[in-house]
């Protein structure tokens, strides 16, 4: 015999909503905070992160330049928070990596808008930007994986219509 439910009341949802976060985050503290400022001290945002294999972080997102256009930035930490590097791709006009995937090489991969184009970049793990691959205004990717063969992976939605989807696999 399944043990019988009790009712759950509104108020008792609402109570765990506001305290459980609040619980959950009493027993950790910060272990390091890094912010980026871009050349122009314009709009820096981060739009996508991963974590590989030795705990290094990598950030990607854009970065404003003086002409008011924005350029792909990708920025790498060590465990500890400590610069690795980091790179700015001139992406001809106003565009921003949507997803980030690390393969078990520690080879990164980005995908996202280009300006009026999508594009999909590699770095190797030392920051070497590998290739750029352009896939037209196929859409815009929202998603990125790697899989055990290192074949990459990109999905989002079709050019036509924000309702059809669209997956490419290099």
């Amino acid at each position: 015999m399944l043990p019988r439910s009790l009712p759950i009341r509104t108020e008792t949802v609402l109570l765990l909503s506001v305290l459980l976060p609040a619980a959950l985050q009493a027993g950790m503290d910060t272990a390091w905070v890094r912010r980026y400022d871009g050349p122009a001290h314009l709009d820096d945002y981060a739009s996508c992160l991963a974590v590989d294999g030795q705990g290094n972080v990598v950030v990607a997102g854009a970065s404003q330049r003086a002409d008011s256009t924005y350029e792909w930035i990708t920025i790498k930490c060590s465990p500890a928070g400590e610069s690795l590097w980091a790179d700015r791709l001139n992406c001809g006009g106003n565009g921003k990596p949507l997803a980030l995937g690390i393969d078990a090489q520690g080879n990164i991969y980005e995908t996202g808008n280009w300006g009026a184009q999508r594009a999909i970049v590699k770095y190797d793990s030392a920051g070497h930007l590998q290739w750029t691959r352009f896939y037209g205004d196929q859409g815009a990717a929202h998603g990125l994986a790697i899989d055990s063969r290192g074949n990459v992976i990109v999905c989002g939605h079709g050019a036509r219509s924000s309702l059809d989807g669209l997956t490419i696999k290099y």
